[in-house]
């Protein structure tokens, strides 16, 4: 498994958040990170960086008025995996951390 190496870039942005052990969706990743779609950067995990990242689909009743479901995916690494990335996959995660940090003090 490899790092992405663009620190910021979306899927450091995702990866960062597996690695703390976090489900997302597209929604808790839009409302962290501004981002559109989360799916691309999670491909690109998976078939570039060598992640196993799982996909697991979910149903919910949405608040239109049509009362639709709606389904959605929520990603997670396998916490063997969590263990596996170990400091390295931490202080990783911890820089990808800062450079959010910064970035959202400039705006």
């Amino acid at each position: 498994m490899k790092y992405p190496p663009q620190i910021g870039a979306m899927p450091s942005r995702a990866l960062t958040r597996l690695l703390r052990a976090q489900r997302i969706s597209h929604r808790t990743f839009q409302n962290e990170t501004a981002s559109y779609r989360l799916s691309a950067p999670i491909e690109r995990l998976r078939n570039e960086f060598g992640w196993p990242i799982i996909s697991q689909w979910r149903e919910e009743r949405t608040l239109d008025p049509t009362g639709r479901n709606a389904r959605y995916c929520v990603y997670y690494l396998p916490s063997e995996e969590i263990m596996r990335a170990g400091e390295q996959g931490q202080k990783y995660a911890f820089k990808v951390l800062i450079w959010e940090k910064r970035r959202n003090s400039k705006r």
